[in-house]
């Protein structure tokens, strides 16, 4: 990770590192523990993208960048993403990220998760419950289709439509 204009090197499978990172990128006290307790919560193979969305949303708080679309995309059973030979990246854990940075998660206006069984009624509640100003949400009830088979052409759509903040640009 680039920290403070240098590159650093976290073994994030050690809690002791895991608070370094946290400590490193400028949080303390009370928000400290709860951002270093989700990234944790992360599975060992995906706590470096946990840090990278923690890293992200910390900006966002603190002004410096803004998180209007998020995209979540790799295979899904419903409960998170996972990437061949990569971590399992969980709703739960992004929930507690949300919860630790309220206002960068209320940038959020659109949100795509691009992987099989992702859509349900009980997914839209919980997707409104991370990012209460979102506006579309875009995922899949069934299989999603294969980057060849039409994915690339629905993340494109998606993309397309939701630049800007005219949500009644999409068909729902």
């Amino acid at each position: 990770f680039s920290v403070g204009g240098r590159m650093q090197t976290y073994d994030l499978t050690k809690t002791s590192e895991i608070d370094r990172y946290v400590k490193d990128i400028g949080i303390s006290g009370a928000k400290a523990k709860e951002v270093s307790e989700a990234i944790a919560a992360a599975g060992p193979d995906a706590r470096d993208e946990a840090a990278q969305v923690a890293k992200a949303f910390l900006d966002a708080e603190q002004g410096k960048r803004t998180i209007e679309r998020l995209v979540l995309s790799g295979h899904s059973v419903g409960e998170g993403v996972w990437g061949d030979s990569n971590g399992y990246f969980e709703y739960d854990m992004l929930e507690k990220l949300t919860k630790a940075f309220p206002k960068a998660a209320g940038q959020v206006e659109d949100f795509l998760v691009a992987g099989c069984y992702s859509m349900s009624p009980e997914h839209v509640e919980r997707y409104r419950g991370m990012f209460p100003n979102v506006k579309t949400a875009m995922a899949y009830l069934h299989s999603a289709p294969g980057t060849w088979t039409g994915a690339m052409v629905h993340n494109a759509k998606w993309e397309e439509l939701t630049r800007g903040h005219d949500p009644s640009k999409v068909n729902r």
